[in-house]
């Protein structure tokens, strides 16, 4: 797995750093993708935020997407969190079909305090197909928080909200996936939930019946490593001796 750091608009914000990965077949990240996303696919709902009906196909990349994308921000959690000398730890949960509106994708928790309770994180995946970041985090692309819709009714608001961008159209995932070709994507901006309801707009994102709480553009949250040093700090901060 390799990685490099970018800066979209370094004109005007230098200090909003990203960090981009590129992911390849034999890593354990996109192994773990392709055992898991199968199982996963098998209990997501059919139906679409909006109601409309999903194809299977799709419901299988946009499963293997999200198991990458989940998968690298817990990878990037852990790192900079031992780079920090920080006790915390990140983890998936365990996926529940019956409580799909509750379901929450990444807790944190800090591993010498069980009195203060883990962190929630929600991971919203977005395609950019042409290739201009600055375009990216100063027009195109938002932090997606919670929403309501007439499918799923109102979802579980979670502590933290992170956009993870790939920079492939989102109809190249699945030939990707059965090819084992490298996933190249960012992990691009984010914030907390008290930050979207003070500073977001509502949103429905082309889904017909859905209203999304945004940050836009990307520019306007936090890049994620500064958003993991909130969780930290939330979480009690409490850095090796």
């Amino acid at each position: 797995m390799k990685y490099r750091w970018i800066v979209p608009d370094r004109e005007n914000r230098e200090d909003f750093k990203v960090i981009e990965y590129m992911i390849e077949g034999a890593d354990k990240i996109y192994q773990y993708a392709l055992e898991k996303a199968p199982k996963l696919s098998r209990e997501m709902n059919i139906h679409g935020p909006s109601g409309e009906k999903r194809d299977r196909k799709k419901i299988l990349a946009n499963c293997f997407a999200g198991c990458i994308a989940e998968s690298i921000l817990i990878f990037r959690l852990n790192t900079y969190a031992r780079e920090r000398q920080v006790y915390i730890q990140a983890r998936p949960t365990v996926f529940d079909k019956d409580r799909d509106e509750d379901q929450v994708d990444i807790l944190v928790w800090n591993r010498e305090n069980d009195k203060i309770p883990a962190v929630s994180i929600e991971v919203r995946s977005s395609y950019g197909a042409v290739q201009n970041n600055r375009k990216r985090y100063r027009e195109w692309f938002s932090i997606v928080g919670f929403y309501t819709s007439e499918n799923k009714g109102r979802e579980l608001v979670k502590d933290y909200y992170v956009t993870v961008i790939f920079n492939f159209p989102q109809k190249d995932m699945y030939e990707k996936m059965m090819n084992r070709r490298p996933i190249h994507l960012q992990l691009a901006a984010g914030c907390d939930s008290e930050f979207l309801k003070a500073h977001g707009t509502i949103d429905s994102l082309k889904n017909k019946g859905a209203k999304y709480r945004v940050v836009r553009p990307l520019l306007a949250g936090f890049p994620v490593d500064l958003v993991m040093d909130q969780m930290f700090e939330r979480l009690g901060w409490q850095e090796k001796e």
